[in-house]
């Protein structure tokens, strides 16, 4: 909902419209209501002026505050050597924290978080999508990590449209968690404001009897236990999480807000880094990326361009790598969606034992992957495959 309007401001709205309405006839109803409002409040039109005045600071206290200031930006920055840059810094973090299936997803995860510190250079600013259709498999880690990089960050696990408007209005970086619950398929206006990827987007709303434009450009990252609709896919970076080996996992270091030294560091060197980047808007990507597919991609590729050369190569393969795999990991994710949906409607308890048919022409590796995830959910459940060949 609009913020109610102040008196001095619904008057600056009327006198707006007796000095520059389009027509005689609204310019002569905005006079007499205008004199209406002088009366009803006591004043005449030698108080026009003191009256603007005050419509004028009402406006201003209405703007969203600016972003917190972050106590680490008045820190020098960390020495960290020669020829290290700030994706060598992300990188290590995320692999301190996360474990991606692929060496890709760590460069474009980086590359996302860089361009976070100078995405106003781009006309697009790609959303960045954590699914899984399980739980442990890391989604919210990755927006905590995410949340100690980036500046200006607002961490959500449940936001309305209109709080997510002022928000983005304000310049916060948005990383929003159980998507899944925010039901996008019937909220137009959380859909509309998560939409708003391009420079330039806005939307028009009114306040009272008169039209309030709102814009917001910032970048967004979200979790969900599935896929978003198709408009959000679009504007996406999806990545298809999956729950980590045992051994893998406790390799991994578990998120502490009370220690996030290193997270901070790299922060810090970023920060330096931002004040002296020379970034190209428009780098050449590989072909086949055109329209909104390239646009996505862009930012990231500038960003690893700007630290190094053998960053933009890096940058290049990994957004091959990610129009090559995505089909098969869209069709994972919906399986092992599909999979939890039974699981979950017939109530199945850790000491159940699921048993699977499968006839001649399964696909066992994409079974063995998916009973491999729900396993790990369900760790006590006992999965027996019984298969039927030639009627056997």
């Amino acid at each position: 909902m609009p913020k109610k309007t102040t008196p001095a401001q619904r008057f600056a709205q009327i006198f707006a419209l007796f000095t520059h309405g389009a027509t005689e006839g609204e310019r002569a109803a905005a006079e007499r209501k205008m004199d209406a409002w002088l009366k009803r409040h006591g004043k005449t039109r030698a108080d026009i002026p003191s009256i603007l005045i005050q419509a004028a600071a009402d406006d201003a206290a209405a703007q969203p505050p600016p972003p917190p200031s972050d106590p680490r930006d008045a820190q020098p920055p960390p020495d960290v050597g020669k020829n290290i840059t700030p994706l060598d810094l992300i990188r290590r973090m995320w692999e301190t924290y996360l474990a991606f299936e692929s060496p890709h997803e760590y460069v474009v995860a980086s590359c996302w978080v860089l361009h976070c510190y100078v995405y106003d250079t781009f006309s697009v600013t790609p959303r960045l999508l954590f699914i899984s259709a399980m739980e442990n498999a890391g989604k919210t880690t990755a927006l905590d990590v995410i949340s100690r990089l980036v500046p200006y960050p607002k961490r959500s696990d449940d936001i309305s449209a209109a709080a997510l408007r002022f928000h983005m209005k304000a310049g916060r970086i948005m990383l929003l968690d159980e998507v899944d619950n925010l039901d996008l398929g019937t909220k137009s206006a959380l859909r509309s404001a998560i939409n708003a990827n391009r420079r330039g987007s806005s939307y028009d709303r009114m306040a009272g009897r008169q039209p309030a434009v709102w814009a917001g450009y910032v970048p967004v990252a979200l979790a969900s236990i599935r896929e978003l609709p198709r408009p959000q896919m679009s504007r996406s970076l999806p990545f298809y999480l999956v729950s980590a080996s045992r051994e893998r996992s406790e390799s991994l270091r578990r998120f502490d807000a009370g220690d996030t030294a290193e997270l901070d560091m790299t922060y810090q060197f970023t920060r330096a880094w931002q004040q002296s980047a020379v970034i190209n808007p428009d780098p050449a990507v590989p072909k086949g990326f055109y329209g909104r597919r390239g646009d996505n991609w862009r930012p990231l590729v500038a960003v690893a361009d700007a630290c190094s050369p053998a960053w933009g190569v890096l940058m290049r393969e990994a957004m091959v790598h990610f129009a090559r795999t995505y089909q098969d990991k869209h069709i994972l994710v919906l399986l092992l969606e599909h999979v939890r949906d039974v699981f979950d409607a017939r109530g199945a308890k850790p000491d159940d034992t699921i048993y699977v048919r499968g006839d001649k022409n399964i696909d066992y590796g994409t079974m063995a992957n998916v009973l491999g995830q729900i396993s790990k959910v369900y760790r006590k459940i006992s999965i027996v495959t019984e298969t039927q060949q030639d009627g056997s």
